[in-house]
């Protein structure tokens, strides 16, 4: 009984809608999950703790210019090559699919990532969160109830993202 509930679950996909684009996006088998886990623990926890010094007072309260510095060092933590690698492994693994013109679905191939996201970088960036976020929702519930939807937009904004919508709450859209 529970193994048809968890194969239920890997083929029931989340709808989100980026930029008049639809997307399914279906929940990684758990043992891919995990090994893209440590993927993305290896690329942005170095990231976030080159980030970590620069909060360490109330986040409301932090000067962008006093985390410039911060900034510039957790960015040189990221490599190019280690995030294309992340974001095929994310994105097309099959398991993102699109309306196609015949009423069915195509998965999300490089081609087709080419002629959506092409000068529309941040959109691809943005699927790539919501298949994180797909596949690691139990994570991201901990961080929103640790530091509440609404400082996390906040601390976005005092970033420079136009983060006006939360991205944590279900059937949020850009």
């Amino acid at each position: 009984m529970n193994q048809s509930r968890n194969l239920q679950k890997q083929m029931e996909p989340e709808k989100k809608e980026i930029d008049g684009n639809i997307y399914y996006i279906y929940p990684f088998p758990a043992f891919q999950a995990s090994n893209l886990s440590g993927d993305l623990f290896a690329m942005f926890m170095p990231f976030i703790s080159s980030l970590s010094p620069a909060f360490k007072d109330d986040v409301m309260d932090t000067d962008v210019k006093k985390i410039t510095p911060f900034l510039a060092d957790a960015f040189s933590t990221l490599s190019g090559d280690k995030m294309e690698m992340m974001l095929k492994k994310l994105l097309l693994s099959k398991n993102v699919t699109l309306p196609d013109d015949d009423g069915g679905t195509q998965v999300l191939t490089e081609d087709l990532s080419n002629r959506l996201f092409c000068a529309n970088i941040q959109h691809m960036f943005l699927l790539a969160f919501y298949v994180i976020k797909v596949n690691y929702g139990d994570f991201f519930s901990k961080i929103e109830d640790r530091f509440g939807t609404a400082n996390m937009s906040s601390m976005l904004k005092k970033m420079g993202f136009p983060a006006t919508v939360s991205l944590m709450q279900p059937g949020s859209t850009i």
